[in-house]
């Protein structure tokens, strides 16, 4: 970890004035933009400016070679410093610890060093995502959907109910059972006439013929 030695508050004094905001606020995952401005009494030529976190009573540099900030920033051109007087730093792919306070340093070797008075730097965490909007179409399809699924439902039951309703109707069905033709039977009556061997008297005789008819 990298650590730099406090510098003092510029002021117009000593020729060179840095002002940077109270606070900003990033989002979890997203990058920042910590904004730093100087001012001094002479046009700079040369110089160089560093963004320090203060932690416990440390300060830890804010650059790719700390090993808390490695390859997430980006720092402002030269140029920008030289002639803007711009001292900006990005800080991307942001996570919850690097909640703090950054302080912007500046160094004008022909006017001197100052600091600003620190940016509360918080990291908000990232929500679930909103729920996505329904659409007409979607709703469309869901309500056939929900359509389709009633009227089946509503087939099922009448055929059902039909069922039950035959089933009551026609009732238990019972097979009669299977009977055997009697025999047909063919009645013939024989009189007997007086001859020369008369039968006993009052004796009527009867013949019977079963599957046929009855020969004499």
């Amino acid at each position: 970890m990298a650590e730099c030695c406090p510098l003092a508050v510029g002021s117009w004094a000593q020729g060179l004035w840095v002002s940077q905001p109270s606070s900003v606020q990033g989002t979890e995952g997203g990058s920042i933009i910590l904004p730093c401005a100087y001012n001094s009494t002479r046009e700079p030529r040369l110089g160089s400016y560093t963004w320090v976190k203060e932690v416990a009573g440390a300060r830890l540099e804010l650059s790719n070679e700390t090993q808390e900030f490695r390859g997430r920033v980006s720092r402002a051109q030269d140029r920008s410093f030289l002639r803007e007087r711009r001292a900006d730093v990005e800080l991307r792919d942001l996570r919850p610890y690097d909640t703090g306070t950054y302080r912007c340093l500046v160094k004008i070797p022909t006017v001197g060093a100052g600091a600003g008075n620190g940016t509360w730097l918080q990291v908000l965490k990232l929500g679930p995502p909103p729920p996505a909007p329904l659409t007409l179409s979607m709703l469309s399809l869901g309500f056939s959907a929900a359509v389709g699924v009633a009227g089946g439902v509503a087939a099922l039951i009448l055929i059902c109910h039909k069922r039950r309703r035959d089933r009551r109707e026609v009732g238990p069905q019972t097979e009669a059972p299977v009977q055997t033709p009697a025999p047909e039977l063919s009645y013939a009556e024989l009189r007997v006439k007086l001859g020369r061997r008369p039968a006993p008297t009052g004796e009527i005789v009867t013949y019977a013929a079963i599957g046929g008819s009855l020969r004499g």
